[in-house]
């Protein structure tokens, strides 16, 4: 039987936002909270978001190597690990950013053809952040759907039915994942559920 797992990543690997890690690194978490909450209540579309975090991050000067660096500072769930040693087929779907997202899927031997991130390119010469190719909801439902075919059960996790429904919905069986329980105040062990 072929098996396969769409993992959204923010929040469903990672304990937070991805960007906000980063910004909490870059000294600019008041101006990237604005941004974030901006785009969870969809007053801007994920391609505004991405010019918004250019702009934000390009004046902290964050670089291709600085990205780097920050990679280790994003912490993952405590079920992370697991999921991603199941002996499947395991894909990344994330709206989140290619200079932490294509440094996990390596980490853990996720095909690049497996990935769907937003990409974010560095200028040649300053190195500095200074576009990107955003991913929405319906790229991430294509993305899914034109894969789901080739394998005879799939599980989709994602953590927001508003953003990852539109992928997960696709899948065999769709799940939400909790949050690290000490974190949302619930001190029971919880792991993705429906």
């Amino acid at each position: 039987m072929k098996i396969a797992v769409f993992l959204d990543v923010d929040k469903t690997l990672t304990q937070d936002f991805i960007q906000k890690e980063y910004a909490k690194a870059l000294g600019c978490s008041p101006e990237y909270e604005k941004i974030e909450s901006a785009f969870q209540r969809k007053q801007i579309s994920s391609a505004e978001f991405g010019t918004k975090i250019i702009g934000l991050f390009a004046a902290k000067q964050l670089t291709e190597e600085k990205a780097e660096q920050l990679f280790g500072t994003v912490r993952l769930q405590a079920w992370t690990e697991e999921l991603l040693a199941l002996e499947v087929d395991k894909y990344l779907v994330s709206s989140g950013p290619s200079y932490y997202i294509d440094p996990l899927a390596a980490k853990y031997r996720i095909p690049e053809k497996n990935v769907c991130r937003t990409v974010y390119r560095f200028d040649r010469r300053t190195r500095i952040i200074e576009s990107c190719n955003a991913v929405d909801e319906q790229y991430k439902a294509d993305f899914v759907r034109e894969r789901v075919g080739a394998y005879d059960l799939t599980i989709g996790i994602g953590d927001n039915a508003k953003f990852d429904g539109p992928f997960v919905s696709h899948c065999t069986i769709p799940r939400f994942a909790l949050h690290d329980p000490f974190v949302d105040g619930d001190h029971r062990k919880h792991a993705p559920h429906p």
